[in-house]
């Protein structure tokens, strides 16, 4: 039996999304395996950011991606990098701001602090929410208008149970279009941006530590060897009895030492 023509229709269309949704899955898969390519690299923290940052928007076409660092100590946001579209980075240029050198007060933005003390995702539609006081009103309209930025939203970094840093996107659509597995999708290469930026922070770490045990031990080293030359001037001064005669008892102890300090 032949089907109506509405069927046909309606059974192209769902056989067309069912076709998108799985090339935009087989997209968020490519992406998440380039991801875990950069995190393996030994990249710098800041290199970790722009590159991870730069796929990530070319892959999905957002209109903005960056990385926050926390300083939980100091209570700010400091930016390690920011990617923007063609469109978004000139109307920066337009207004002499840019994203990457905005160092954001943690106790000025109610909405990234919420972020970081809930450790919840934040979503809003204005970017003067993200930064609030740091940009005007009329520069986060013309990003609405202009940069097709119409949903922005903010992931908790978190690594080994603390908070690292925050993660921001702006869409050119609405966060209620997003569809489930995209919400999903997103939620997973937040966690692997999370642990590369906390692995380049560690592997930084490690090499400052190492420095300083190298400059230590190069302090000790020079330490041991002016206290070793002293001893032996001395023992070489009391055996050739430059403050009187020594003891019988005394010349073997002064001996031993002076042959001591010249031995090492």
């Amino acid at each position: 039996m032949p089907l109506e023509p509405d069927s046909v229709r309606t059974l192209a269309e769902n056989l067309y999304k069912q076709g998108v949704e799985v090339a935009e899955k087989n997209k968020i898969l490519s992406l998440l395996n380039k991801l875990y390519e950069v995190s393996v690299l030994a990249l710098n923290p800041k290199e970790i950011a722009a590159r991870v940052s730069q796929t990530i928007r070319a892959d999905l076409a957002f209109e903005l991606v960056g990385v926050l660092l926390y300083d939980q100590l100091n209570e700010i946001l400091t930016p390690v990098a920011f990617v923007s579209s063609e469109r978004v980075s000139k109307i920066q240029a337009d207004n002499g701001i840019s994203f990457d050198t905005i160092t954001i007060s943690l106790p000025s933005s109610p909405f990234l602090k919420n972020v970081i003390q809930r450790t919840e995702v934040g979503y809003t539609d204005n970017l003067t929410d993200i930064w609030e006081g740091l940009i005007s009103e009329d520069v986060a309209a013309r990003m609405h208008t202009d940069g097709h930025i119409k949903s922005s939203f903010a992931h908790p970094l978190i690594s080994r149970n603390k908070t690292i840093g925050i993660f921001v996107f702006s869409l050119n659509r609405a966060h209620d279009q997003l569809l489930e597995y995209e919400n999903e999708s997103i939620d997973s290469f937040v966690k692997v941006v999370a642990v590369a930026i906390d692995k380049a922070l560690l592997s930084k770490e490690l090499q400052e530590a190492n420095k300083h045990q190298t400059t230590l031990i190069h302090f000790i080293t020079q330490q041991v060897k002016i206290f070793l030359t002293k001893s032996r001037y001395i023992f070489g001064e009391l055996e050739a009895g430059s403050y009187g005669p020594l003891a019988p008892k005394m010349e073997g102890v002064v001996k031993q030492g002076y042959q001591f300090n010249t031995d090492g």
